[in-house]
């Protein structure tokens, strides 16, 4: 990583464009607050809240998005329906992406539908208390995104993990703490000196009693809010327990993917920084985590035993995704596999690679990518599916010619790392290649994509590849060649390192050290389906039987799927079974399935994409952009990259 200094070294380039005015609603409540302010604030009484507002599509537009009263902070996940009908489904619902994408000021308005700005987040009034986790601050930024009624009201944590006296980021956050009564900044407890506190979230406490958990991938610096590819993932306004938090008793681990894992897992987390974080835990056991439907993917500095043997031991970087991913294998996942005709894709989208060596990368990352237990090389009569044949890798990355066109040319280059420096590096770089991917394919040199298409006719944009990609992805598609549907989603701050996802198990021990603090969360399209329901009708003889069935697709430049995805999901819907081959159903099997489905109901979960689909590999000229060569071409600002 550079320094905060080297980073902001071309933000006086550009004049800033766009504001980011505070949600009406908010405003409307501004004066009452403010008089508020002067006497004491007493919290209300436990209620039970209202669920969230929908929003009913009848078609879903790719440029306008209406919201139905009752209004709702701009920062609440967005849940719509498409009802529709057909001879296969009587009812559909679409979840909106549970990732956003942040606002990329100089791209136009088409590009930044959907997507949310640091302002969005911090910029509420009825914010009390904030707590961030990063590794870059600029403390005097940062306290500009706040409502100016409340910037000097309210609290502000800032952790970090820049513990040496002389480091140039502590001083400055110390220094510019100094300026503010309400911040503080607490230094995370780091016992790996090769760690770093990578870490990217916050917790936000409001006046109303809710609060909210944010996972994202920016630093706190105006570089990375302004024209970097960046994801964010946003719970519900969480609020308050209707009575005290009691210590579970029955021994009953929570599931993995429900509201109280994941308040288990980040208490755990937390827990890590030991007495600098006791306040937060404590107010935070205080709150009902329920409404959550995600799975916590999370790092920290340990040294600890990575072959899961019991399920209650807690356990982090790549041993605590590899078991995450045990809970949604192929035989678990959704009924969206038959017609799939090639193995799954596992896209690792990041923003700096470390020296690894290849081991490392194939027998552990890779392989708790695959949860290769039950994977075969091809599949075979006894695997009946391609979900569970042996999955393609692909690595995004991108190469010097991305970064040098890209919004904020050479400068937005300082984020992105990876070297070439020696021998051993090289060599990486070539086990790597016929991996790697293109981020921006437009200024690929490939004749083909990963499909064997040019890339001319892509179909999937995700109008991003001009911001660079400071974002980390790992998706799992469930098929290779057409990659429209997916059967998980990572969105995570972690990079390739080993520092990040924790060393090889040790054989013998199987000790795994991870070295640095990181936060990522899980989705896939189970999280968002209800419990089935059945009926009876008679003497119980005729069941009918509504099943909730869920499928995650791929969508581009907004957070819900066209009417095209739509269609195209309905349409297979009645012949999605797990493990079924089209060839060996009888017409009996067909009559049934559509019999079926009649009364069904499909759930389509929409994931925001950052890149384009289909991916562009590498040509063989190409190579990744590395931060640590000089770049002599100039950008589109005349500068050039000297080391």
């Amino acid at each position: 990583m550079s320094s905060p200094d080297r980073k902001r070294q071309r933000i006086d380039d550009h004049s800033l464009r766009t504001s980011h005015p505070v949600a009406v609603e908010i405003r409307s409540r501004r004066a009452a607050f403010l008089a508020s302010l002067d006497r004491g604030v007493s919290p209300p009484a436990g209620r039970e809240l209202p669920p969230p507002a929908t929003t009913v599509i009848e078609k879903a537009p790719q440029t306008e998005r209406k919201t139905e009263t009752p209004p709702k902070p701009p920062i609440s996940p967005l849940i719509g329906k498409l009802r529709t009908q057909s001879a296969t489904t009587s009812k559909c619902s679409i979840i909106q992406s549970p990732f956003k994408l942040t606002h990329i000021r100089d791209l136009p308005a088409n590009a930044n539908i959907d997507t949310i700005s640091v302002r969005d987040i911090l910029g509420d009034v009825m914010l009390k208390e904030v707590w961030l986790f990063d590794f870059l601050y600029d403390v005097d930024w940062v306290m500009q995104q706040f409502d100016p009624d409340i910037q000097h009201i309210v609290s502000v944590v800032l952790v970090h993990g820049s513990w040496r006296r002389e480091d140039p980021n502590k001083i400055h956050i110390d220094e510019a703490c100094k300026r503010y009564s309400n911040v503080k900044a607490v230094t995370a407890y780091m016992p790996e000196p090769f760690g770093t506190h990578h870490t990217k979230g916050m917790v936000l406490f409001r006046r109303d009693d809710l609060a909210q958990v944010i996972v994202h991938t920016a630093n706190m610096i105006e570089q990375d809010w302004r024209n970097l590819s960046q994801g964010v993932w946003l719970s519900p306004l969480l609020p308050r327990l209707a009575s005290p938090v009691s210590k579970e008793t029955s021994g009953v681990l929570p599931a993995i993917g429900s509201g109280s894992r994941f308040k288990r897992d980040f208490m755990a987390y937390l827990q890590h920084y030991q007495h600098r974080t006791a306040s937060l835990v404590s107010q935070l056991e205080q709150y009902d985590f329920s409404a959550i439907k995600a799975a916590l993917v999370a790092h920290v500095p340990a040294k600890f035993d990575g072959i899961e043997t019991e399920p209650s031991v807690q356990l982090w970087g790549w041993p605590a995704l590899k078991r995450t991913l045990k809970n949604i294998s192929p035989e678990k996942l959704p009924e969206q596999h038959s017609n799939i005709q090639s193995p799954p894709h596992i896209v690792c989208q990041v923003s700096s690679i470390a020296s690894l060596p290849e081991k490392w990368i194939r027998d552990t990352l890779f392989a708790a990518l695959a949860k290769t237990s039950t994977a075969v090389d091809i599949p075979t009569k006894n695997s009946r599916t391609f979900s569970q044949a042996r999955p393609r890798y692909s690595i995004i990355f991108p190469t010097p010619s991305e970064i040098r066109t890209c919004l904020d040319g050479y400068a937005a280059g300082a984020s992105i790392h990876c070297k070439l420096q020696n021998t051993q590096q090289r060599k990486q770089f070539e086990f790597m290649k016929p991996h790697l991917c293109h981020w921006n394919a437009e200024h690929s040199r490939s004749a083909v994509t990963s499909t064997g298409t040019s890339p001319s006719s892509r179909t999937g944009k995700a109008l991003r590849g001009p911001a660079a990609p400071h974002i980390k992805t790992f998706i799992r598609f469930s098929d290779s060649t057409a990659q429209k549907t997916i059967d998980w989603a990572l969105l995570t701050s972690a990079n390739l390192s080993t520092q990040a996802w924790g060393t090889a198990a040790q054989i013998g021990s199987g000790e795994v050290k991870v070295s640095s603090y990181e936060l990522g969360v899980l989705v896939w399209p189970d999280l968002f389906l209800d419990s089935d329901t059945t009926t009876t009708s008679g003497e119980g003889k005729d069941k009918s039987r509504r099943k909730r069935r869920a499928t995650m697709v791929p969508t581009f430049g907004s957070n819900t799927p066209s009417d095209a995805q739509i269609r195209d999901v309905v349409t297979a819907s009645p012949t999605r079974r797990l493990g079924g081959n089209r060839e060996e159903r009888t017409e009996k099997d067909s009559d049934d399935e559509e019999a079926a489905a009649e009364d069904d109901e499909l759930v389509i979960v929409a994931l925001r994409m950052p890149y384009d689909l289909p991916l562009t590999p590498y040509s063989p000229d190409d190579e990744v952009w590395s931060a640590k060569s000089s770049h002599t071409e100039p950008d589109s600002f005349g500068g050039v990259w000297n080391v």
